[in-house]
């Protein structure tokens, strides 16, 4: 095991998540679908809704098989599934448009959900010292990764039409993360690195026992945890589908709106990167705190904001609030309950913020609705479940973990 490169295993996990962070770019794919085969926008509205169903779901089967058969199995499945759900969406019949969702929704969502978890949490338990440092690289790289990879796919798709590119892309992220995938291993029962000192060691929890899912939600910190996962985010999925539309709804150019998504991404993929690695040395506590911060500036300034400036300024906010705060739970579930199966367990976390993107835009559109368009009760209620989010987060602690039998004499 000490002749393992654990820099290399971040390299191939990062490369996995790249691949793998297209999946949120739904309109590049989707639009030109339904043009060539003359669907109406009805027909495939709720894909990105769809797909935020089983990618959650994907999250926590990744944890699953990654605790039984290991990052390399796990990786590998979530890639196939996930290229190959790209794969068959370019067979999607035009009198079928509801395949659609089964392709790239489901199989998709759910394969991407997979990888995900098999390379995020890898990565954080070669890096016991770092974990934010390598949580936070792999999940800026799949949060970065559309805005390189998307304007690439839209080129393709002028020169060569959606189809082919579904299929090229598709076989190009199957054979790239599998050829990762080949390389992967979970690191021993309390691994850590060479040259550690034995103060270090204890610190990090190297000699205790990891919780199991089944033991986890036996202790308040889980419930807390899966508190802070679904309701943090509920100003970004209120933003999610409306981010440019809230700009011309304001008079704003459809240009400044489109720069407004850039930014916003910019802003999510600065902040895992900063505020990721952060965590090694304030806690993940005081990192999610400076989250939830900017994500509460985000909401005075949509709800005051009427220019262009401002509402640029509300976005870079928001990405800089919900993208590193992504970066947060792994580290949290890695150091409160162990490494073993963290992974297990932030899925089963995350299956409340699964129900939640389905709850909290539908709950948006009926205060707008009812406000004569006013996005303020909207913005307000988001702000307070923020801040419920973020007191949930303090009261976060350790869990009891016995000692590994090996240790005990």
């Amino acid at each position: 095991m000490s002749a393992v490169n654990r820099n290399l295993i971040l390299i191939k996990c990062a490369l996995i998540m790249a691949c793998a962070g297209l999946l949120y770019s739904v309109s590049v794919f989707i639009k030109p679908l339904a043009a060539i085969h003359g669907w109406n926008v009805q027909s495939t509205a709720m894909v990105g809704s769809a797909m935020l169903l089983f990618w959650p779901l994907g999250i926590f089967a990744g944890g699953k098989i990654l605790s039984m058969f290991g990052p390399k199995i796990t990786t590998i499945i979530g890639s196939v599934m996930f290229g190959g759900g790209l794969i068959l969406s370019a067979f999607v019949p035009s009198s079928q448009p509801w395949l659609i969702y089964v392709t790239y929704s489901a199989i998709s969502g759910f394969g991407n959900g997979i990888a995900y978890n098999g390379a995020t949490f890898t990565a954080g338990s070669w890096f016991p010292e770092k974990t934010g440092f390598a949580t936070g690289i792999c999940i800026a790289v799949y949060g970065g990764a559309s805005a390189f990879l998307a304007p690439l796919a839209t080129k393709l798709i002028l020169l060569i039409g959606v189809n082919l590119t579904l299929i090229g892309i598709g076989t190009a992220f199957c054979i790239i993360a599998i050829i990762a995938g080949l390389g992967l291993e979970s690191p021993p029962d309390g691994y850590i690195p060479e040259g550690t000192k034995i103060g270090k060691s204890v610190e990090l929890g190297a000699d205790l026992e990891s919780y199991t899912l089944k033991e986890a939600v036996k202790t308040k910190p889980f419930w807390l945890l899966q508190v802070a996962t679904t309701f943090f985010p509920s100003v970004y999925l209120i933003m999610f589908p409306l981010f440019v539309i809230f700009c011309t709804e304001k008079g704003i150019s459809l240009a400044i709106a489109t720069l407004g998504v850039s930014i916003f991404s910019l802003a999510s993929l600065a902040g895992r990167f900063i505020l990721g690695s952060l965590q090694d040395k304030l806690g993940f506590k005081k990192v999610y705190t400076v989250c939830w911060f900017f994500t509460m500036l985000s909401v005075l300034l949509l709800i005051k904001g009427n220019s262009a400036p401002i509402i640029l300024l509300a976005y870079a906010c928001i990405g800089f609030g919900f993208g590193p705060a992504n970066c947060v739970y792994p580290y949290t579930a890695i150091h409160t309950f162990g490494p073993k199966f963290a992974g297990t367990i932030y899925g089963g976390v995350l299956l409340g913020f699964m129900v939640w993107t389905q709850v909290v835009p539908r709950i948006s559109t009926i205060l707008v609705n009812s406000s004569s368009g006013s996005y303020t009760a909207s913005f307000t209620i988001a702000g307070i479940l923020c801040t419920i989010a973020m007191v949930s987060m303090w009261f976060v602690q350790s869990v009891n973990r016995n000692k590994r039998a090996e240790n005990i004499t």
